[in-house]
């Protein structure tokens, strides 16, 4: 047909316009000679996005991103705000998303878009009435409450529409009560509603929890989650937010497969963050990025509802550009940040109370004094004892023997309940945010406050965060993003066999009461051992806290160099502060007794500096797009400590815990360490419509850790994806929503080896190195001894990982599946290979001798439905397996056993790490039944203290003798699986959500029974020890009562090693948001009360009070060789709350 259309009219028509259209009609005249847009330049596939933004402001940009001349006059709403999105989407499509809704729509022109209104149609006529209905409202998240500015409400089935306000408001025409309004905004779902005989509605838009264009921090830039191609695990804070923890580490526990964490139930205790398995013998935690900002500590200092978003980089696509620290897996951690539109106040808080439960079951004075004679009797001796008598039968006395003052407890004391309370926690936080085009700000302060279940523990966290963003001269951004918190912390000594206050309530026998006839506390007598009182133990260390200062945060400059070339330098700052001061009054407890009161003050600080610079660029050339990233980055860390002691303090009061008001003898020390990095990186991405992808990235460090020949590492990795749901073959099936192929190749390190390994360390210790050179024994001069031995040739620990993925998506990504197959390989292990004894008490040096492998499968699952609808519904499942195994520990090293002392294991070894098990397996006894008579014990293996009513021990090897020969791994401290469950159901303004938590195969060795369950000792006994072998009871499970261990059956053995896995619900929550109707009374936009309950309940065949045990000591560089050992350990609280979440 023939093009009647003239660009010769459309002169004319353009100068009936006002003035303004004369600027328009000179552009189109200079034009007219100009060639029309290419072929196919409006189905140019483009990548765009704009928030909140003025209409002339998209326009422009859009215009350059698509190298299109878009065109437009005055009188258009130029300066009404819009959002739009796109994806590798043609031109064409993006135009009509975006005018439509304003009532506008193109031409070309001259080689020209050019913008223009709608022409009249008749859509708003009616058949009864010409009066069109005026139409009033809001459009709000339907979980924070905060308006959503630039969402568009379009009558359906008409083209007519309007969008939202900085303040989310509307007003629109509508033909009739029949009419229905289609509610849009990015990144939520739509939602439909007729008008009826509402004038003024107020719309509450639901997130779309499965939308692929979920942006995804990666390797210092962003990408949308359905062009990533690496393996990226995404915390979805909507369900976390309002889980009363103190760290934000916490709060993945569960939620992304492929991480195990466990918690200890201290207040602002310690959590363990394992990102596939454990790949070295020393650091594993993972690195994690907040705001850019490196950083491996003190997260209970960060407040977890300052976060924004929070992802997982799992394979070594992802971490490789993180180099030297992300060989265990990187968090990057995005803080909020202030948006344009109105200002917002929120107002979050939560008020509970704390409980313990599964108490352990622990003997009666009465059936331990019997158990006491009866082990006396089997071992041949006459009972007696200095508590219970010696008759034929124990006597339980009315005052403790050599404590006359104190009154015996023949009711029984039970130390659990004892220094164990209901208790408070609670948290208040004031946020403010908003902003204009030139400058967004957001600031929260918070104040958290949790007592802790044992008595006169607790941890108080006030924080503040302030990020500002301001925009100069159009190009360029500076901005800052800074945290500041204070912390006061007071912990109680736990998980270790001498000192630990739970382990104490173990031991010491409940016939001794709380405190004696004075008031003062009591403590152990002549005959029932040397645990110490715990309550005392606590209420002594009431007032030794530690405080802690920490500031976190950078500064930055961002510069649109050209079109779509940006460069971007950021300083950042991380600074942690601790003091710690501990007191020991002096005290008599029974016949234990401590007649010389002593102070120790600690101090130190750690301050880290990053500087960051980097450059990325870019474009679509049709449909293929490219993204690059280059830059450098220096750390720079340096940390000091010092410690002093002073003792004979004569007064215990508060006011007199100075190291001045001390007498007696005090020491000092201090210590100090420095390291720097200097990195080279670069990323490049490519896409080619929005169906094939490919990554690949490079990063150069340099660390001062290692020697000058191995100072210099380079960390490659490469990933490709393909979309198959975006091919034409696949466009058929209409029910497939996504289809991504992935695949990922690379390489990180490690560093985190300690600042010194490369070299010989020396030291002054007046015990080994004064000597009297002169011969006299007046003059001592000192000197200096070896204190470790370095490697020269030490170099970077390299884990190399491979990782096939595949991610489903159905029925409009309402259900989704992700499914990640990995092989991770850890090369050059830093391993302390054995010396000969002539090399003396120096520690030996590391060598690069140890590979450790990790393989294994992840997987996510979820199904939400339509979450527009009065009632909807959704459900999350991911669960991961880890096979670890030690592949080489050095030609020489046959096994590294685990920690041996007497204050942790009592000089046994319970753990090693050999080649071809995984680290720190539990290793020892098979316990093979109870010898039930003599021909049982004289057929049996040659067995040292074998006899009737004793345990039978395999005899592994079968060489007639059991012996060290005989043990085997009887466990091990990684699960077989992990996996995490989320429900969430909603009707109208009511929400429910449930949260399961749980691991399968995996042991935990209960240290416990070591005193609890045998006669040996005279410490408290556990219930079990009453099910101990007699001729009448020959199914018991533990061998006959004896005070003489001839059988060592405290040797490591079958029966200390529990399964520990659990399924454990940890949070259920009710909600209710009250209707706008009820709070616009108060100003609020939106306002939800909740209630809800941590840790109800726990599925698990463990005899321990918690199944959750991590390991020892959170500090040491080996704290991995000793793992779910449980020597008393602080256990999860159960937990009920009452929260409210406001907007205004």
């Amino acid at each position: 047909m023939q093009n009647k259309y003239s660009p010769f009219a459309q002169v004319v028509r353009c100068l009936r316009r006002p003035v303004p259209g004369l600027l328009l009609t000179t552009l189109l005249t200079a034009a007219w000679i100009s060639p029309d847009l290419p072929q196919g330049a409006l189905q140019k596939r483009i990548s765009f996005q704009a928030e909140n933004a003025t209409l002339r402001q998209v326009l422009q940009d859009l215009s350059t991103k698509a190298a299109v001349p878009i065109a437009f006059t005055s009188d258009l709403p130029l300066d009404e705000k819009t959002s739009v999105r796109a994806s590798h989407e043609a031109l064409d499509d993006v135009l009509l998303r975006l005018l439509r809704p304003l009532g506008l729509n193109y031409r070309v022109v001259a080689g020209q878009v050019i913008i223009e209104k709608q022409a009249p149609t008749s859509t708003l006529s009616s058949p009864t009435s010409n009066v069109a209905i005026e139409v009033k409202g809001v459009v709000r998240d339907a979980a924070t409450g905060e308006p959503l500015p630039g969402a568009t409400v379009l009558v359906k089935g008409t083209t007519t529409g309007t969008s939202t306000s900085d303040a989310g408001a509307f007003t629109l025409q509508v033909p009739d009560e029949d009419a229905v309004l289609v509610v849009n905004f990015i990144g939520y779902d739509a939602q439909e509603i007729r008008v009826g005989s509402q004038r003024t509605l107020n719309i509450a838009l639901k997130t779309n929890a499965t939308s692929l264009d979920q942006v995804v921090v990666v390797g210092y830039t962003t990408q949308e989650a359905k062009d990533v191609t690496g393996a990226v695990g995404i915390l979805p804070l909507d369900r976390v937010k309002n889980f009363p923890v103190a760290s934000v580490d916490k709060l993945l526990q569960g939620q992304v497969a492929g991480v195990q964490v466990s918690n200890d139930g201290a207040p602002g205790g310690n959590s363990v963050v394992r990102v596939r398995g454990l790949g070295t013998l020393g650091d594993n935690d993972p690195l994690y990025i907040i705001d850019g900002v490196p950083t491996k500590a003190g997260l209970n200092q960060l407040n977890p509802n300052d976060i924004e978003s929070m992802q997982v980089l799992k394979d070594a696509s992802s971490t490789a550009i993180y180099g030297a620290r992300a060989s265990n897996g990187v968090v990057v951690i995005t803080t909020k940040q202030g948006k344009a539109g109105k200002t917002q106040l929120s107002f979050d808080s939560y008020y509970g109370v704390q409980s313990v439960y599964n108490l352990p079951h622990m003997v009666s004075p009465a059936q331990l004094a019997q158990v006491e004679f009866d082990a006396q009797r089997n071992s041949g001796q006459t009972p007696s004892h200095p508590q219970y008598g010696n008759g034929a039968q124990p006597v339980l006395p009315e005052f403790l023997q050599r404590n006359p003052d104190v009154r015996a407890n023949q009711s029984g004391t039970n130390w659990f309940k004892t220094i164990f309370r209901p208790a408070p926690i609670q948290n208040y936080s004031l946020g403010l945010s908003g902003g204009s085009e030139s400058s967004r700000h957001a600031i929260n302060l918070t104040y958290f406050d949790q007592d802790g279940i044992l008595k006169y523990t607790g941890f108080k966290r006030v924080s503040l965060r302030a990020n500002t963003e301001y925009t100069i001269l159009k190009r360029l951004k500076v901005g800052e993003n800074f945290t500041a918190s204070y912390g006061r912390s007071t912990q109680a000594s736990s998980n270790a066999v001498n000192g630990g206050v739970v382990f104490d309530a173990f031991r010491m026998p409940s016939i001794v009461p709380v405190r004696d006839e004075a008031g003062n506390f009591a403590g152990p007598a002549a005959g029932l051992g040397d645990a110490s009182n715990p309550l005392r133990v606590l209420y002594n260390a009431r007032d030794n806290p530690t405080r802690t200062i920490r500031a976190l945060g950078n500064a930055y400059a961002e510069l649109e160099l050209v079109d779509n070339l940006f460069v971007r330098s950021s300083i950042g700052v991380d600074y942690l502060s601790t003091n710690f001061r501990g007191f020991s009054p002096s005290f008599t407890e029974g016949i234990a007794t401590n007649p010389t009161a002593s102070l120790t003050n600690n101090n130190a600080y750690t301050i880290n500096w990053t500087w960051t610079n980097i450059a990325r660029y870019s474009r679509d050339f049709g449909q293929h797009n490219v993204a690059a990233v280059i830059g450098t980055e220096a750390i720079q860390n340096t940390d000091e400590g010092f410690t002093a002691y002073r003792e004979n303090f004569l007064i215990n009061n508060l006011d007199f815990r100075y190291l001045d008001a001390g007498q007696g003898l005090q020491t000092n020390g201090g210590t100090g360490s420095a390291w720097a990095l200097f990195s080279l990186f670069g990323r490049l991405d490519y896409n080619y419509a929005g169906k094939y992808l490919f990554s690949a990235s490079v990063r150069r460090d340099g660390s001062s850790r290692f020697p000058s020949d191995n100072r210099y590492a380079v960390f490659p990795a490469f990933s490709a994806g393909w979309r198959l749901s975006e091919e034409s073959f696949f466009k058929e099936i209409s029910w497939l929503s996504n289809l991504k192929l992935r695949a990922s190749w690379g390489q990180s390190g490690n560093q985190e080896i300690g600042n010194y390994p490369a070299f010989d360390i020396y030291g002054i210790s007046p015990t080994n190195t004064n000597y009297p050179i002169t011969g006299s024994n007046g003059t001592v001069q000192t000197g200096y001894t070896a204190r470790a031995i370095g490697n020269p040739r030490l170099k970077w620990e390299t884990t190399t990982q491979t990782d096939i993925g595949i991610d489903f998506g159905v029925i409009r990504n309402r259900l989704n599946l992700s499914v990640d197959v990995f092989d991770k390989t850890t090369k050059d292990v830093l391993v302390r290979v054995p010396r000969p004894a002539l090399a003396g008490e120096v520690l030996v040096p590391y060598e690069n001798a140890g590979r450790i492998r990790n393989r294994g499968l992840e997987f996510l699952i979820n199904y939400q439905s339509d979450a527009a609808k009065d009632f909807h519904w959704g459900v999350s499942a991911n669960g991961s397996i880890v096979r670890n195994k030690v592949l080489s520990l050095g030609g020489g090293s046959l096994y590294i056993p685990g920690y041996v002392s007497n204050n942790l294991t009592r000089g046994l070894s319970l753990s090693r790490t050999e080649v071809g098990k995984p680290v720190a397996y539990f290793y020892g006894y098979v316990v093979d039944g109870i010898f039930q008579n003599q021909n049982e014990v004289d057929a049996a293996a040659a067995q040292k203290g074998k006899a009737v009513g004793r345990w039978r021990y395999k005899d592994l090897n079968g060489d007639g003798t059991v012996n060290e020969q005989d043990q085997q791994q009887i466990g091990k401290p990684e699960p077989d699986f992990t996996y995490g469950v989320n429900l969430n159901v909603a009707y109208k303004n009511f929400d429910l959500s449930g949260f399961i938590q749980g691991v399968q195969g995996i042991s935990i060795y209960n240290f416990s029974k070591y005193h609890t369950d045998f006669a040996f000792d005279p410490f408290n006994k556990s219930t079990r020890i009453l099910d101990s072998w007699t001729p009448q009871n020959t199914d018991a499970k533990l061998p006959q009562l004896s005070k003489t261990n001839v059988n060592d059956e405290l040797r490591p053995s079958t029966y200390f090693v529990e399964n520990g896995s659990y399924a454990r619900l940890k949070n259920l929550q009710l909600g209710y948001t009250l209707p706008l109707a009820w709070t616009s009374a108060i100003k609020a936009s939106s306002l939800r009360v909740y209630v809800q309950a941590q840790n109800l309940f726990t599925i698990t065949k463990y005899s321990g009070m918690d199944p959750e045990v991590n390991l020892q000591n959170y500090n040491s560089a080996d704290r991995n060789l000793d793992q779910n050992i449980d020597r008393g350990y602080y256990p999860q609280p159960r937990a009920v709350l009452f929260g409210v979440n406001a907007r205004f």
